[in-house]
């Protein structure tokens, strides 16, 4: 088709939209093009630690280096000793009795962990109060006496249990470890009130630590008395630093103004592992954060949608060991005071009886959704074929006790994805769609869909999406788009295993790619790799995709085939064309870390309600020594890091003194400027379809259509591009008339013509 007749059905709009702007004058500022990649800050160190109450009374902790545990009968202290420590070796302090003078003081057992302000924990015993004082580095045990007792000594004995080995330190405390660290217990001190001090002897014997203050103190002492440890881990094997992190996923919130949300695994130890929430501002910088989980319970495969009504996000995650998990959840609201904050709810189980793993969320992009509000998961049943969904409403509420069955027939059935949104369009027209693997053969995979409804319906249980004779993995899903041509678009991206070719070409994975409209596929398979001129030898793997209303970015590993270890992730960006793909910009790297990055994940800020054309973009690397893994991300502007003469390019000199300069953006959902100077009488702007160029006098070429042109008298005009599909790609052109200035054309009157500049809509 020839770009004269895309240009003519494209023309209306745009010129409607000048027209518009013509008429009101409204000039808007020109946006300056952003770089194509903006890195997030990395993590922020917290200065304080995070605590919590779970609904049995447990207080938790979490500090740089450490974790603990506090209930009536004291407190577990869990050092982190490295992510490859094979499980947590805990030390477990309890208080059994208090003796002075040789009598003992009634102990209250029946007590609760209390957290008191926001870093004091305490335990009230009726004879003392022991009290937990949490830093980012350690935990400050102490027991406050308020009464005076008896004279004589003081002593205080506490049960000890770990599997660490004690060791007399030589500041006269204990150190619990092995070869790769533990935990200090520092010499205790006793103060009265008075501020006098003495060293309290500490003895450890049969798994019972006794503290010791001297009579001769206990008898001079001002009340109350505090006797005050430190609790710390310390390390001794070589690399350990802080825990790896994996399995990033990525979300968008369009309330106040705009979060993003990074949610990854923090391994502890191999049977403890962390699910980790930092919130991004728009600039990239951290704006909150906050553990889903930070007990010693696994937590793995988390996952995050974005629910903009509720101002929410919600994280599920796998919990329990690999093998033996169910599906959990907690939602994250977010507010935005003096500081923005991200509150988490209660931990709740999605699925309550059966095993489930590699969960998937999508949430609801719209501003005020009708009630019931929610998000829909789907995960995939362990080692049992199938594929379960739930719906869990904003105030954590399900729509089912255990979660419901996707059973489209016999086959195994695995890896399920799941949009991030469900659309922005009218309650009964939005939707959730799954994709998941069917396996048809042992060697054959295809790739599959369901419908399900904002109220827990399933309209569509299965519809076929790539059913070639070959194996398709690893599915992905984006949001709907707004309508084109009446009609929501969305994207199926996969893998395909691709056969030699030759002795020349291997056999590898492609990318490959449909778009879609409700169960109905448009372009048909497309291969991707080829489309996007990617690595032919090489393994392009792990999609990931989302719209931000018209255009789709395509997110993908390459695994260069000749003897590399960098594998990168690359993004693109799409647009529909006749129903098929359109290319807008060719993959970019998002990482030029030398090693091994993977599992991209991305979301469109549209799909967490926002007009923005951004996208963010988390993914994890590998280092190729330690073989650490990290989380990194960055926003992500897809077209909008074109360069200017992607989309402005210069086609003919000025006849004349004046010059037309353009900026700005020429995409959809933006605005550009054009800038005519240096004239000498009347400037007029033309705009309209390109034309070769046409001699008007013996000097100059105009460049512009007189039949579709309009004509701005003034130096500056400002466009800005409806938010139509149809337009990206059209190309307009554009010139500077001087009318009545002298040494040009003088037919019908003196005038001389600027550059003529060919605007490509993106």
């Amino acid at each position: 088709m020839s770009m004269q007749s895309v240009r003519a059905r494209r023309v209306a709009p745009l010129v409607l939209s000048l027209s518009c702007g013509c008429l009101f004058g409204g000039a808007l500022t020109a946006q300056a093009t952003p770089p194509g990649l903006a890195p997030l800050s990395p993590a922020a160190t917290a200065t304080q630690p995070f605590v919590a109450s779970t609904p049995d009374g447990t207080v938790w902790a979490r500090g740089a280096d450490w974790k603990a545990a506090f209930t009536p009968r004291g407190m577990q202290f869990v050092p982190f000793l490295g992510s490859d420590a094979p499980r947590n070796l805990p030390l477990t302090l309890e208080l059994v009795a208090v003796d002075a003078a040789g009598s003992d003081l009634a102990l209250d057992q029946e007590g609760r962990a209390m957290l008191v302000g926001a870093h004091r924990i305490e335990i009230r015993h009726g004879a003392c109060t022991e009290r937990f004082d949490l830093a980012r580095g350690h935990v400050e045990q102490s027991f406050v006496f308020d009464r005076p007792s008896p004279g004589g000594a003081l002593r205080l004995r506490l049960r000890v249990d770990t599997e660490l080995n004690a060791v007399a330190a030589a500041d006269g405390g204990l150190s619990f470890g092995n070869e790769r660290g533990g935990v200090r217990y520092g010499r205790a001190t006793a103060v009265d009130a008075r501020g006098e001090r003495t060293a309290v002897a500490g003895e450890l014997h049969d798994r019972v630590l006794t503290l010791t203050v001297p009579p001769a103190f206990v008898e001079h002492a001002a009340f109350p008395l505090v006797v005050d440890p430190l609790v710390s881990t310390f390390t001794v094997a070589p690399g350990i630093g802080a825990p790896s992190t994996l399995h990033a996923d990525c979300a968008h919130l369009g309330t106040y103004a705009g979060l993003g949300a990074v949610v990854h695994e923090e391994i502890y130890s191999a049977t403890d592992h962390d699910v980790f929430v930092t919130g991004y501002a728009s600039d990239g910088s951290i704006a909150a954060s906050a553990y889903v989980d930070y007990t010693t319970t696994y937590w793995g495969s988390p996952a995050i949608a974005s629910h903009r009504g509720a101002s929410q996000f919600l994280v599920v995650a796998a919990r329990g060991l690999p093998g033996n998990s169910a599906i959990w959840g907690c939602t994250l609201t977010y507010a935005q005071g003096a500081t923005a904050t991200l509150t988490p709810s209660p931990q709740f189980a999605i699925q309550v009886l059966g095993n489930g793993k590699s969960p998937d969320v999508g949430g609801d992009a719209n501003p005020s959704p009708p009630l019931p509000g929610g998000y829909c998961v789907t995960w995939e049943g362990i080692n049992n074929g199938k594929i379960y969904y739930n719906i869990v409403r904003t105030d954590t509420s399900l729509l089912a006790g255990n979660g419901l069955a996707l059973d489209p027939g016999p086959e195994v059935t695995s890896h399920p994805a799941i949009c991030k949104s469900s659309g922005l369009g009218p309650y009964v027209s939005r939707r959730w769609i799954v994709v998941w693997q069917k396996r048809t053969s042992p060697s054959n995979e295809d790739i599959h869909g369901s419908v399900i409804a904002q109220d827990g319906t399933v309209p569509t249980l299965d519809f076929a999406i790539d059913t070639s004779p070959r194996s398709e993995t690893n599915p992905r899903v984006s949001s709907p788009t707004d309508p084109i041509g009446g009609f929501e678009r969305y994207v199926v991206v996969y893998e395909r295993a691709m056969p030699a070719v030759g002795p020349v070409i291997p056999a590898n994975q492609d990318l490959f790619g449909q778009v879609m409209t409700a169960t109905t596929p448009l372009s048909g398979p497309v291969d991707l790799s080829q489309f996007l001129s990617t690595d032919p030898l090489g393994d392009q793997m792990h999609p990931c995709v989302d719209t931000d209303g018209t255009r789709f970015v395509v997110g993908f590993t390459e695994d260069p085939a000749i003897l590399n270890q960098d594998t990168v992730p690359f993004l693109a960006t799409l647009h529909v064309l006749n129903d098929t793909f359109g290319l807008t910009s060719l993959p970019e790297s998002a990482s030029s870390y030398l090693g091994r990055d993977d599992n991209l994940r991305i979301t469109a800020e549209r799909s967490g309600g926002t007009l923005n054309p951004r996208y963010l973009a988390t993914w994890e690397s590998t280092s190729t020594t330690s073989a650490a893994t990290d989380v990194h991300g960055a926003y992500y502007m897809g077209h909008l890091s074109l360069g200017p003469t992607s989309y402005f390019s210069e086609q003919i000199p000025s006849c004349g003194g004046s010059q037309l300069v353009a900026s700005g953006l020429p995409a959809i959902a933006n605005t550009f400027v054009l800038d005519l100077q240096g004239t000498q009488a009347i400037p007029v702007i033309l705009f309209g379809d390109w034309i070769n160029p046409t001699n008007v006098c013996a000097n100059c070429q105009l460049g512009v259509d007189p039949a579709t042109m309009l004509l701005s008298v003034g130096t500056q005009l400002t466009i800005t591009v409806p938010q139509q599909a149809q337009l990206i790609g059209a190309q307009f052109g554009t010139q500077g008339l001087d009318l009545l200035a002298p040494n040009g054309c003088t037919a019908p009157l003196d005038f001389t013509l600027s550059n003529m500049i060919l605007i490509t809509l993106l």
